[in-house]
């Protein structure tokens, strides 16, 4: 089955400035997302009980993983655990362009999905 993404309407974006587009199967789902160089990032971390895999297919993006930080430029990968604490940090200036693989799928990014919201932010964040 064909994923085009360009048909595809847009889901709710983290932030202004990017566009996440959603698809999910029975054991992965995947969010496309297309980030402009003016995007803001808060670097608020987050986790969730889903293990991550980014791909980044065009520009630059950078991440933190249990405070590691590192860079992804077109076609690296990177690997977030299940329960990790990571972020977005920041796009290259020219933005960037990358694939968000999660098993199991997020049900939770459907639209109008009844899934409770998996994310989880640090304590001091939830109780400010």
């Amino acid at each position: 089955m064909l994923i085009d993404w360009d048909k595809m309407m847009p889901t709710g974006s983290l932030r202004a400035g990017a566009v996440r587009k959603f698809a999910t199967g029975q054991q992965v789902s995947v969010v496309y997302v297309e980030t402009d160089p003016q995007a803001r990032f808060d670097g608020r971390p987050h986790r969730h009980p889903h293990e991550q895999w980014v791909v980044v297919t065009a520009g630059l993006l950078s991440m933190t993983c249990d405070d590691n930080r590192f860079e992804l430029s077109e076609g690296e990968v990177a690997f977030l655990p299940a329960n990790s604490w990571h972020a977005a940090v920041g796009v290259g200036p020219s933005g960037a362009r990358y694939l968000e693989f999660s098993a199991p799928p997020r049900l939770d990014l459907l639209p109008d999905s009844l899934v409770p919201d998996a994310l989880e932010f640090p304590r001091e964040e939830r109780n400010s």
